[in-house]
């Protein structure tokens, strides 16, 4: 287990970030040797080739399967860390879905970064230990991806789909 430079938690191995405070443990290239490039450059949204672009003004939704009620992500903020929260965890998700059986379908604390940049909304995997997927394809951990309107994202195995405004 890989062991932070910061607080000595030790971590699952593969993990990019400290599950406890958040530190990189390891650079993004010394990651990327060891991790199998996905080209996912040419994967259409699952429905209506939603655009990409995003009025800065408008918020985004987080529509998770089987629950009643979006997510809304305001767009005040231009990064949000997606994943659960365990107790006496230093470093919290601002988007958690333990309140949607996170733990048991594999969402990893800091499962991935989402970042509205311009009019465009990118999704990374953190490192996470059972993977993020858009419309299917996996993520390549540390690698940006930017999200359409309406794309399915799976974080592990909870299924969510993203809307803008």
């Amino acid at each position: 287990m890989p062991a932070c430079p910061s607080c000595a938690h030790d971590n699952r191995p593969g993990s990019l970030l400290c599950e406890e405070c958040g530190t990189a443990l390891l650079s993004r290239a010394a990651f990327a040797g060891g991790t199998k490039k996905v080209d996912v450059s040419n994967v259409d949204p699952w429905s209506g080739n939603g655009s990409p672009w995003v009025e800065p003004h408008e918020p985004l939704f987080l529509h998770i399967q089987g629950a009643t009620k979006p997510i809304v992500l305001q767009p005040s903020h231009s990064s949000f860390i997606l994943g659960r929260s365990r107790e006496g965890q230093r470093l919290q998700p601002d988007v958690d879905f333990t309140p949607y059986q996170g733990y048991a379908k594999g969402v990893s604390s800091v499962h991935a970064t989402l970042r509205r940049e311009g009019g465009y909304v990118t999704l990374e995997d953190m490192g996470s230990a059972n993977g993020t997927y858009i419309n299917g394809e996996p993520l390549v951990p540390g690698q940006q991806f930017t999200l359409r309107d309406g794309d399915e994202v799976r974080f592990g195995g909870l299924v969510t789909y993203v809307h803008f405004g």
